[in-house]
């Protein structure tokens, strides 16, 4: 008797055993849909008020009729499939001359869940094919962004999305749009979230009117709302301020400094702006408390602040620290093309022209050549000959130690650069 309890004990177990085996299921499906044919074919009339799009393999009904849109957007139809194809019945006369879109969203998935993998337009008509088409050129704050897809919308004059398309690289090309007034929207979306992030994504929008504009430059840029201001005010010497800003700066502001105590204001003789900083030369300041008032701060994305007022105690530093030659063009040993070439000199502190000492010699005559400053003062001096200089020929830039910067601090020796000539590229 216990056996055959034994033999029943043991055949339980076996059938236990299979039941928590997974069956395979086959192999996985990762094939895309594809749309196969479409009645009419692209661009074609639309008879019978009617238009067909059968797909490779059965779709997600849901999520087509979720990622679709037909322009123009106010017509009336009704939506039935016959296995995978999608049959679309306008139930009113279709407008002439225009042209029916359909948007397929890339999101647009089949039973096996698959998405289409890119945005579609199907563009079919009623009466003449309408041929207004957009293009332009992209640009990007960033470069590195050029790589990255661009999303682009299309809306109608009801702000209604015509289509969405993504384009890759500097250029797009849109056509076959019907005459009307449109808004463009671009964007990159650099989280990879379906969705324009303010201040985070670059963001373009404008909007046009067809048949009349068809050629529009798209530029992206970052949204930015936030105000210049000031981060930090050193004053590191005498006769120098250095404002360092939340951001660059796109013109030169209003600045006022007064002695705090008599409301006397100090001369400023230069400023300058540098990156995220303005570097302003005063007159020498004494050990005293000092206002400083700056206005009309305005940076590149158009975003203003009026009037900032602020104090600082000056130390009365005086600058000993010497002048030095950063780079220059032409650079020592370099040949150039150009026979009446700009000469920079780059400092590591503004300079005024007066009291530096420049000269330009033709190295094989040894004459001079006469040479006059283009600009009036700053951290850059720039120089320009007065004659053609010769091809084939040398030339030696001398920076002479008689140089001297606002402070009378001076160079340590002559800095000589030399430079050959070969004549117009």
């Amino acid at each position: 008797m216990w056996q055959r309890y034994m033999i029943l004990i043991v055949v339980a177990l076996m059938l236990s055993c299979g039941n928590r085996r997974s069956p395979t299921g086959g192999p996985i499906d990762d094939v895309l849909p594809e749309i196969v044919y479409t009645i009419p074919l692209l661009y074609e009339q639309v008879e019978n008020n009617e238009i067909v799009i059968t797909f490779s393999k059965a779709m997600d009904k849901t999520s087509v009729i979720n990622g679709m849109v037909i322009s123009p957007f106010l017509l009336d139809k009704k939506l039935s499939w016959k296995k995978n194809s999608l049959h679309i019945l306008f139930t009113e006369e279709l407008p002439y001359d225009t042209n029916i879109l359909v948007y397929l969203n890339k999101s647009i998935r089949c039973e096996r869940n698959n998405a289409l993998g890119e945005h579609m337009v199907l563009t079919f008509r009623n009466g003449t094919l309408q041929d207004s088409n957009i293009a332009g050129y992209i640009t990007f704050e960033d470069n590195d962004m050029s790589d990255i897809g661009t999303q682009i919308s299309i809306l109608d004059k009801d702000s209604l999305l015509v289509f969405n398309r993504e384009v890759i690289g500097s250029n797009y090309s849109f056509g076959y749009l019907n005459p009307g007034w449109y808004s463009l929207r671009a964007f990159i979306d650099l989280h990879n979230n379906q969705r324009y992030n303010f201040g985070i994504d670059p963001f373009f929008s404008t909007s046009f009117e067809l048949p009349i504009s068809d050629l529009i430059d798209i530029n992206l840029v970052i949204a930015d709302t936030v105000k210049p201001n000031i981060k930090m005010l050193s004053n590191p010497f005498n006769n120098q301020v250095v404002l360092d800003f939340n951001k660059e700066l796109a013109q030169m502001p209003f600045v006022r400094i007064v002695e705090d105590s008599t409301s006397i204001p100090i001369q400023i003789l230069h400023q300058e702006l540098r990156d995220h900083q303005l570097h302003i030369v005063t007159a020498p300041l004494d050990t005293l408390r000092y206002r400083l008032q700056i206005g009309e701060m305005l940076d590149s994305k158009g975003n203003k602040r009026e009037t900032i007022s602020t104090h600082f105690d000056s130390k009365g530093l005086p600058d000993l620290i010497e002048p030095k030659v950063l780079n220059t063009n032409p650079r020592n040993g370099s040949v150039i093309y150009n026979l009446t070439p700009d000469i920079y000199i780059f400092f590591n502190k503004i300079m005024f022209p007066k009291d530096v000492y420049v000269s330009l010699k033709e190295v094989e005559s040894g004459m001079n050549i006469p040479i006059v400053s283009t600009n009036v003062v700053g951290f850059t001096l720039q120089y320009l000959p007065q004659i053609k200089l010769k091809e084939f020929n040398s030339y030696q830039i001398t920076l002479h130690k008689e140089t001297r910067d606002i402070s009378n601090n001076g160079l340590e020796d002559d800095i000589i650069i030399q430079f050959i000539v070969i004549g117009e590229e």
